[in-house]
């Protein structure tokens, strides 16, 4: 099991706006590096809501910087403007090409998330409250 950090951002840009939800990469040869890339999908819903949800879709797009693990503020190039809106750990049992076993910990939760590959980049998160369930159970 690898424990990793995360943090999800929501991103105002002239679009509108989303969540971008960042994770050490355990595929890199080390994740905790202060120069390698983090694991980065897009999501709709906010963090605070992920305890109410049965299941939410991802979107994977290329990885971010380290950097925004605490970065507030503008993005350069006018590409909008990030607010950090939760921040925490999460416990992976399972991280394979297209299948993501893990326990998320941060300020709103703790919860485990089974994230199942569906096409090339589009992944489904199916929730579970960790009070209600081990690890053992979410596999």
């Amino acid at each position: 099991m690898y424990r990793l950090q995360t943090a999800i951002l929501e991103h105002t840009t002239a679009a509108g706006v989303h969540h971008d939800w960042l994770i050490e990469d355990p595929r890199l040869p080390n994740p905790h590096a202060p120069d390698t890339k983090l694991w980065t999908a897009r999501v709709t819903p906010p963090p605070h809501h992920w305890p109410g949800l049965k299941r939410f879709d991802l979107t994977v797009i290329p990885p971010h910087r380290r950097t925004y693990f605490d970065y507030q503020g503008p993005v350069s190039g006018n590409r909008g403007f990030v607010k950090r809106l939760a921040k925490g750990t999460c416990l992976t049992a399972i991280w394979s090409r297209a299948r993501i076993v893990m326990r998320v910990q941060t300020e709103h939760a703790e919860l485990n998330l089974q994230l199942v590959l569906c096409s090339e980049d589009r992944w489904i998160a199916l929730v579970e409250h960790a009070q209600a369930a081990s690890m053992g159970s979410v596999v």
